[in-house]
């Protein structure tokens, strides 16, 4: 059973999407915190930890890191309906307001991810989408037909942050900085 599993998850790693191969030479900064080193570089807007033991082969490590990414990757919309899901009920009269205009695009957005590369879990790490809310700091009413009047976007809680995790058996969690 363990292998025909393995089979499955090396074919799902096969078919996903291209992202970057990264090296510790890429690394912005590492962090050597006794039994644990975390690797940080930055994709995008996002930044990416590969965390995994002191005591681990750092080459094989990062291999496995990068794996783990494409994973990642892949599994980054489903990560972002449980983080949308998850902030509608955390705060609520946000999301009242939000809906009422017709700014387009979504108001979270992925910060980070960590990878546990020993423990194969993903965590992702969502908050204010700073270029929607940065790129205009006004919208109109969905009542609004014409556009005549326009009110500002409403204010994004500012420690408001969305944990979900994925793990190694494709398990889900989701816990908000308010928990």
């Amino acid at each position: 059973m363990a292998s025909t599993s393995r089979q499955h998850v090396r074919a799902t790693l096969d078919r996903l999407p291209a992202v970057p191969e990264l090296r510790s030479s890429d690394a912005l900064g590492r962090v050597d915190a006794g039994a644990l080193v975390s690797l940080e570089f930055q994709l995008g807007t996002s930044l990416v930890w590969f965390q995994f033991s002191a005591a681990s082969n750092e080459v094989d490590s990062i291999a496995k890191g990068n794996k783990l990414l494409r994973l990642a990757h892949a599994s980054k919309e489903r990560a972002m309906q449980l983080a949308n899901t998850a902030s509608r009920s955390s705060i609520p009269q946000f999301w009242t307001e939000f809906d009422s205009t017709t700014s387009q695009g979504n108001p979270l957005s992925i910060w980070g991810v960590l990878l546990r590369i020993d423990d194969g879990d993903i965590e992702y790490d969502f908050g204010a989408n700073q270029e929607l809310f940065f790129s205009s700091s006004t919208t109109f009413s969905v009542l609004d037909v014409y556009e005549e009047n326009p009110i500002p976007l409403p204010d994004f809680p500012d420690r408001q942050h969305i944990y979900v995790v994925r793990t190694r058996a494709d398990e889900w969690a989701v816990r908000s900085s308010a928990d």
